[in-house]
């Protein structure tokens, strides 16, 4: 489903993944929907904040009678890896918190965590990262902490489990691909998924137009004034294959 079109001159270009204000929006009403009351944001940089911008604006609608309470952190990398910002938090004995960082450094900050003893019974974090499915979260499942996260990608799915199968296979070297070998299933992230599903989402259209127009090709100056005749109608075709 496209989120959005973007741009003017015919919106050309669509974004498949979710704006920035819906997810912020989505984070919020979560918060909302498990009571969370007083709560710590880690957030790892100024991007970051984009992303918890929705709720750091639930502070402004809050009352002096209000119980909802926010204390935001950075994740500041030092000598001491992000030992030192979590032991703070710990001491603090803050349970409800939001991790917001990007998927390559979740991994590292949830064992410092653990190491520092924030993942324990008690503890409830929600990670914002839309791949946080793809982090091995087997060593954290004993600590008694309850961890949320959100995803876009059904794995469940037949058809994505054969796009997991496919791109996996196809990362194999062609001299391991023997008859008994054992494809690992792996995990989808989600720029994957929507370059997947962006590359699908044109063939179809493109075979669509095909079926009621003979489309034709001729080579244009991406600086110049020409346009593909059928620019238009695949647009549309496009629009209504991610509806």
């Amino acid at each position: 489903m496209i989120n959005s079109i973007l741009g003017s001159a015919g919106g050309y270009a669509f974004n498949l993944h979710p704006d920035i204000t819906t997810l912020g929006t989505a984070y919020l009403d979560l918060l909302e929907a498990y009571q969370w009351k007083t709560i710590t944001i880690l957030y790892q940089d100024n991007d970051s904040m984009m992303t918890i911008q929705q709720i750091l604006k639930k502070t402004a609608t809050v009352g002096p009678m209000d119980e909802f309470r926010l204390v935001v952190k950075q994740l500041v990398l030092n000598e001491n890896g992000y030992r030192d910002v979590l032991k703070e938090i710990f001491l603090s004995e803050s349970k409800l918190i939001v991790l917001e960082c990007e998927k390559k450094i979740l991994e590292e900050v949830l064992i410092q965590c653990q190491q520092v003893g924030l993942i324990s019974q008690g503890y409830f974090f929600f990670l914002t990262s839309l791949d946080a499915h793809t982090i091995n979260l087997d060593d954290f499942k004993y600590g008694g902490t309850n961890i949320t996260s959100f995803r876009m990608i059904n794995v469940d799915k037949p058809e994505v489990q054969n796009v997991i199968y496919s791109i996996v296979e196809s990362m194999l070297d062609q001299e391991l691909r023997i008859a008994n070998i054992n494809i690992p299933t792996g995990n989808l992230d989600t720029t994957t998924a929507l370059i997947y599903d962006s590359v699908h989402a044109f063939a179809l259209a493109l075979h669509e137009l095909s079926a009621v127009q003979q489309v034709r090709q001729r080579p244009l100056d991406c600086s110049g004034q020409s346009a593909w005749v059928h620019g238009n109608s695949l647009v549309n075709y496009i629009k209504v294959s991610t509806e």
